[in-house]
């Protein structure tokens, strides 16, 4: 007995080769320039850092931008009213600035650091991206030297020999190089400049 299925599945047909999807470049935001004002920053004063974010994409713009900012230090405080902000639209190969005011304390120690941003958006296809930045921060102490001068006598004599004993104090938190003292007296000798050299905080 033969029986013919003739609706039926040809097992031997081959099954269609499905072609992987081409992948296609995202945009990408980056730090593309910052500006530090003042630079370096003095401890206990306030600065700006005014940061610039590129679109890199040619043929993308993207949306729903959120920065958010962070410090890998302490001593440095965010004045803004939020360390979150909001970008609603970037075109392609286009920028955009945001301004970010920190403020120091005076016992921040003199070194460089670092302002970190976090980068969330949404392409044209409201496909989630992200990327980061960072941008670096010098941050210097005041300097505070002070000069104790000793008491000289109202009247003295033509010829008579002066001992000056000049106290020089660095009342700063970070070393001071190259003190000297410079005297300028009118018919005092010798005059000139007394170097003291390098002083610790």
């Amino acid at each position: 007995c033969y029986v013919t299925i003739s609706d039926g599945e040809d097992l031997k047909a081959s099954e269609p080769i499905q072609e992987p999807e081409k992948p296609t470049s995202k945009p990408r935001i980056i730090v593309s320039g910052y500006d530090i004002n003042p630079s370096p920053a003095t401890a206990g004063e306030e600065f700006t850092a005014t940061v610039t974010l590129k679109n890199t994409s040619k043929a993308e713009s993207v949306q729903n931008m959120v920065v958010t900012v962070s410090c890998d230090s302490p001593h440095l405080a965010l004045q803004n009213k939020t360390n979150t902000i909001y970008i609603d639209k970037l075109d392609k190969e286009s920028e955009t600035d945001i301004e970010l005011v920190y403020k120091s304390d005076l016992e921040i120690p003199e070194q460089r650091y670092n302002i970190m941003l976090s980068i969330e958006y949404d392409n044209s296809d409201a496909l989630p991206l992200s990327s980061s930045g960072t941008i670096p921060v010098t941050v210097s102490q005041p300097l505070q030297v002070e000069l104790e001068i000793p008491r000289i006598p109202e009247e003295v004599n033509a010829g008579d020999i002066l001992p000056l004993s000049l106290q020089v104090i660095n009342m700063g938190r970070s070393k001071v190089y190259n003190v000297r003292c410079v005297l300028s007296a009118p018919g005092l000798i010798p005059s000139g400049t007394a170097f003291i050299g390098n002083m610790e905080a």
